[in-house]
């Protein structure tokens, strides 16, 4: 049941985000399992010194140190399955966690992600590739949202965020056991915030918080660092076209 509603809340973020069109213009690129394994492709990270920050234009609205994330995929797809628990989460110094965590100082979210351009060949950059995170909202409504009981602040998190693919080095036919890329951004901006879609149209991800009420403001998500998630048993997979 809760793999159907994540492919639910999945198709809804393609179409809100602008991923799937009449006509396929461009294809966006599949992760492939290589050498006759089967789906599904589960990868993993785990730090306990990562540093991780959520902020807007007025400055870090929660810090934390520690991060663990796993990413799955049951098919030849762009598209796959994403959760991340963030440890040692503070707002200032008090500890802060979400539903679903009993521990304080954990914040978890899950939802989609997509291998996604950031940048076609020909341009400026050439041809590269990021992750599109699209996590379910962190809300009330949700029964979900960030909770710092002591102040009693409730933080409120919805949107997309993007970040990139290191592939230096590598091509489509490029037999991969991990992934390693960079979440970076700094005062509510997000380093990397442009992908295009199925139809070759640039899209922005834009990520937004509200913190115990307040209107909801443009947010960046940091994860220091260059978190490498490795693929389990060893399967091997590629990423193409690109």
């Amino acid at each position: 049941m809760k793999r159907l509603m994540l492919l639910g809340m999945t198709l809804v973020a393609m179409c809100a985000m602008g991923l799937l069109a009449t006509s396929a213009f461009a294809v966006l690129p599949d992760v492939s399992i290589t050498l006759g394994a089967a789906y599904p492709l589960n990868l993993n990270f785990s730090s306990t010194t990562t540093k991780t920050k959520l902020e807007t234009v007025a400055g870090a609205v929660l810090s934390g140190e520690g991060l663990s994330t796993s990413y799955g995929l049951g098919a030849l797809s762009a598209l796959g399955t994403f959760r991340a628990t963030f440890l040692k989460v503070v707002k200032g110094t008090e500890k802060c966690l979400n539903t679903g965590i009993e521990a304080n100082g954990e914040v978890l979210t899950e939802g989609s992600f997509h291998i996604v351009y950031t940048s076609l060949a020909g341009s400026s950059f050439g041809l590269r590739l990021g992750v599109l995170y699209l996590p379910t909202e962190l809300t009330a409504a949700n029964n979900n949202e960030i909770d710092c009981p002591a102040s009693g602040s409730k933080i409120r998190v919805k949107g997309s965020v993007i970040g990139t693919l290191n592939l230096e080095g590598t091509t489509e036919t490029t037999q991969l056991t991990s992934l390693k890329g960079v979440l970076n951004g700094s005062l509510g901006k997000q380093e990397f915030r442009a992908f295009y879609n199925l139809a070759g149209i640039g899209q922005f991800a834009q990520l937004l918080s509200s913190l115990s009420g307040a209107p909801f403001k443009e947010s960046n998500q940091v994860a220091s660092g260059e978190p490498q998630a490795t693929s389990e048993s060893g399967k091997m997979f590629t990423i193409a076209p690109r």
